[in-house]
């Protein structure tokens, strides 16, 4: 073998190495995704929320108190957590919704958010207010009626992060009451990037909404959420085409945030 050959192959050699220390082997994914789940799951917390309902159909109202639970996360360590808009006011989000498919408006519903608290990891539950709604991008912003303790764990919203078509994401939430609300994981796959109006990233196989998504180095790259289909347009798919799961870039939640830092302060 020629030194011209023995030094491309020991060149090979090193970017060979090189590629397997900065990339991690497909065997390593699942360690990869734990080690993701460990530094970001205590900021991933439970909102319960009691709502007052009320539908009116061809003049006749009634009304009904629910309690539901939805998948928020924590973005400051005072305790103001972000969530999903439309999952802790579904009956608020699917009237609009409804209103903008059909021009008969026969069939109204509200939702009044009467009570809400904040159900931290360890068990502990936090009496909470909402201080910003975004209907447009679909957030909500709460905070704690009382400054916690300690500081809590919470997630950094200006961190610069991407994603494109069929890269890795992994998205966490938390199971129900009957599970013990434990976290949970799941990886999908980016299907599209939508560019106009702005930014959001399409998932594959998204069954949570409210909780973040990270992309596989670890950097937060959004907040699940729904974008809704905008009033006077038509669908040709009903309700499925009417909706659609997204990831906000965690840069856009950051904009709204600091505004929800200063809102309701002093207020009860």
């Amino acid at each position: 073998m020629s030194i011209r050959s023995i030094n491309a192959l020991a060149v090979l050699v090193v970017l060979f190495c090189v590629m397997s220390a900065v990339l991690p082997a497909k065997g390593d994914e699942a360690a990869v995704c734990r080690d993701i789940i460990a530094k970001n799951q205590a900021a991933v917390v439970t909102l319960e929320v009691v709502a007052v309902n009320r539908m009116s159909m061809f003049g006749e109202e009634s009304k009904s108190e629910n309690k539901s639970e939805a998948i928020g996360m924590v973005i400051d360590p005072s305790g103001l957590v972000v969530s999903s808009l439309a999952m802790i006011n579904p009956s608020e989000f699917f009237s609009e919704l409804f209103s903008s498919m059909s021009s008969e408006g026969g069939m109204k519903q509200s939702g009044e958010i009467t009570g809400l608290k904040v159900l931290l990891p360890g068990g502990q539950e936090l009496p909470a207010k909402v201080v910003l709604r975004d209907k447009d991008l679909d957030l909500v912003f709460i905070r704690l009626l009382k400054a916690p303790e300690k500081p809590l764990p919470f997630m950094d919203l200006n961190q610069e992060c991407s994603s494109a078509v069929l890269d890795q994401i992994l998205v966490l939430g938390r199971l129900g009451v009957v599970a013990n609300r434990t976290v949970y994981a799941d990886l999908c796959r980016v299907r599209a990037m939508i560019e106009k109006p702005r930014t959001f990233f399409v998932l594959n196989d998204v069954g949570t909404y409210g909780g973040p998504a990270f992309t596989m180095d670890g950097k937060l790259l959004g907040i699940m959420t729904i974008r809704k289909l905008p009033k006077g347009a038509v669908s040709l798919s009903g309700v499925s085409g009417s909706v659609l799961p997204v990831v906000l870039p965690a840069m856009d939640v950051a904009e709204v945030a600091r505004e929800a830092m200063t809102a309701g302060k002093g207020k009860k």
